[in-house]
C-alpha cells in the first residue's frame, strides 16, 4: 500500500471533539487499493468460523492468524501487519495526545511516548514485556435475515482498549439500508450501564457516520465514548470493515459505579 498505515494521513483537521474525541476521514486509500482489498477478501478463511452461518453475527480474522495462513492474499497480510505495528500506534496517537492527557493523566506519560519495543501484537506478544498490544483484524457482520436488527446497541468498548478504529470496506453493489455508526452522549452524568451496554433512555444520539466505503473513524475509548450500529435491513450483503485497536494491560476506567442498580 502507498500508505504504511490507515492512520498516516490523519491531521488535526480530522479531529472532532463532540460527542467525544474522534477522527473522521474519507478517501483514505486510493481507489485501486480499495478495490483490490475488496476483491481479495479471504472468504474461504472467514467461512471456517461457524458464526458466519448465523444472521447478523460478527466474524474476525485477526492479524496473527492471517499472517500464519498462506491462503490470505499478500495485500491483506500486508495491511494487517502494518496496522498492528508500533508505527500504526504512533500514527493514530499523534492526533489524540491532548485527549489522552485529559482523560488519562496518570497513564499518559507512558502511553504518549512508548518506545517501539514496548508495543506488541495481540496473539503474538504479551504484557510481560509490552505496555500496549495492537490488533488489526478483518471483520464482517453476516447478512441480516428477517426483521432489521442491530449488531450492537449503545455501548462502550472494553475498558482495556485505548482507542478503536473502523475502516469501512462496503462492497460494490451493497444497497442494504442501515449498518451506520451512531455516536451518542449521556443526558447528564454517565449511568445506565448493564455490563458494557448502556440503556437507550440514558443517552442521546448526536451523530451518524454512514457505513460508506473508504471511510475511517477512530476514537479514544472512555466511559463517555458511547456508540452503536444502526439496524441493518435483511439482504445478501455482509458488512465489511478493518478493525484496529490498541489494548492495555489494566482497565483505563471503571464502569461499576455507573451500572444500573439491581
Amino acid at each position: 500500500m502507498p500508505m504504511t498505515t490507515i492512520f498516516d494521513g490523519l491531521t488535526d483537521a480530522n479531529l472532532r471533539a463532540k460527542p467525544f474525541p474522534h477522527v473522521l476521514s474519507t478517501g483514505v486509500v486510493p481507489d485501486t487499493i480499495l478495490k483490490e482489498l475488496q476483491a481479495s477478501i479471504p472468504w474461504e478463511v472467514l467461512r471456517e468460523d461457524p458464526a458466519i452461518a448465523n444472521p447478523n453475527s460478527r466474524v474476525n480474522l485477526p492479524a496473527h492468524r492471517a499472517l500464519a495462513d498462506r491462503r490470505v492474499p499478500t495485500l491483506w497480510r500486508s495491511v494487517l501487519l502494518s496496522n498492528s505495528s508500533p508505527q500504526a500506534y504512533h500514527a493514530a496517537m499523534r492526533v489524540f495526545i491532548p485527549h489522552i492527557i485529559h482523560y488519562y493523566p496518570t497513564q499518559s506519560h507512558v502511553l504518549c511516548s512508548l518506545p517501539q519495543d514496548r508495543i506488541g501484537r495481540r496473539g503474538v506478544d504479551d504484557f510481560s514485556h509490552c505496555d500496549v498490544l495492537m490488533e488489526a483484524q478483518l471483520a464482517i457482520n453476516s447478512p441480516v435475515v428477517g426483521a432489521p436488527s442491530s449488531i450492537r446497541g449503545v455501548h462502550v468498548d472494553n475498558p482495556r482498549k485505548l482507542f478503536s478504529a473502523l475502516f469501512y470496506l462496503r462492497l460494490a453493489g451493497d444497497d442494504t439500508p442501515g449498518g451506520d455508526l451512531e455516536l451518542h452522549r449521556f443526558h447528564g452524568r454517565p449511568g445506565g450501564f448493564v455490563v458494557e451496554t448502556v440503556l437507550h433512555a440514558t443517552t442521546i444520539r448526536q451523530l451518524v457516520i454512514p457505513y460508506a466505503s473508504n471511510t475511517l473513524v477512530v476514537f479514544v475509548n472512555t466511559v463517555r465514548a458511547l456508540h452503536s450500529v444502526s439496524p441493518r435491513h435483511p439482504g445478501v450483503w455482509p458488512r465489511v470493515f478493518l478493525n484496529v485497536i490498541a489494548e492495555v494491560k489494566s482497565p483505563l476506567y471503571d464502569i461499576r459505579p455507573f451500572r444500573v442498580k439491581a
